[in-house]
């Protein structure tokens, strides 16, 4: 599994070459200081060095390429979206959020890229906690959208029949930091929403072990390496599984990749 990483070939072929060659200069200098028993010594000593040296340095590219970081990586120092304070009368309330992770935006179908507006919804400015608080204390809001770099709250009064990661093809100026959170999700919501982020989960792991070279841990949030995506994304898979389970009466494991 190991050698199938790109590259991985390549390199220990080029090290096995400056290996053989570096072990042939080094008999060839041993071989002209014969007449000279004092630096015998020397030379052989060299040539056992410098093979050491590089065994130890194919190792290293060995377990590099070796390595496989799939997105679990992200959630070992995940940075993560602060989490929202609720006001007592929302805390008190029935309703819940379920997040979609950051990069995230809601749609009303997976064919929808527009924007939600009257009746359907309204545009506030505020704080993600605001957002949140503003949809738990609704009775018509059934979801939200928030963006963390403008404080652009939508409050969606329809639906939240899907959702997009917009962070996978860059849709948007700046960054990313979308997040759609559905408000008291069903039986058939949840399936359907775990449906899209099941695939989402194997679109950004099949990106991560071809691009992210050290796995998921960049904190440039205009690149798909980023840790905030695939941390989410993972939480994301965690959470409507176990809500999916909960609700459906379904025993499907969890486990992340």
């Amino acid at each position: 599994q190991a050698l199938k990483r790109p590259g991985a070939w390549k390199l220990l072929k080029d090290i096995t070459v400056k290996m053989a060659n570096l072990e042939v200069g080094l008999a060839s200098s041993e071989e002209q200081l014969d007449s000279v028993p004092a630096q015998r010594w020397g030379a052989a000593s060299r040539l056992l060095m410098g093979s050491a040296s590089l065994a130890i340095v194919g190792f290293i590219a060995f377990a590099a390429f070796s390595r496989q970081p799939g997105l679990k990586g992200a959630l070992d120092s995940v940075v993560a979206m602060d989490a929202a304070e609720s006001t007592d009368d929302a805390a008190e309330s029935d309703h819940k959020m379920y997040t979609l992770g950051v990069g995230s935006a809601c749609r009303v179908n997976s064919s929808d890229h527009e924007t939600i507006g009257p009746p359907d919804g309204l545009i506030l400015h505020g704080s993600r906690s605001m957002c949140m608080e503003h949809c738990l204390n609704s009775d018509e809001c059934m979801g939200i959208e928030h963006r963390e770099s403008t404080q652009r709250c939508e409050i969606w009064n329809t639906v939240v029949g899907a959702h997009d990661r917009v962070f996978m093809h860059r849709s948007v100026t700046g960054v990313a930091d979308f997040e759609c959170m559905v408000k008291n999700p069903d039986c058939e919501m949840s399936k359907h929403q775990h449906e899209i982020i099941k695939r989402a989960v194997d679109k950004q792991l099949e990106y991560v072990e071809a691009h992210c070279r050290s796995g998921p841990i960049d904190d440039d949030l205009k690149s798909k390496c980023a840790r905030i995506y695939s941390a989410d994304l993972l939480n994301a898979d965690i959470e409507y599984c176990g809500l999916k389970n909960k609700l459906c009466g379904t025993s499907k494991d969890c486990t992340p990749k």
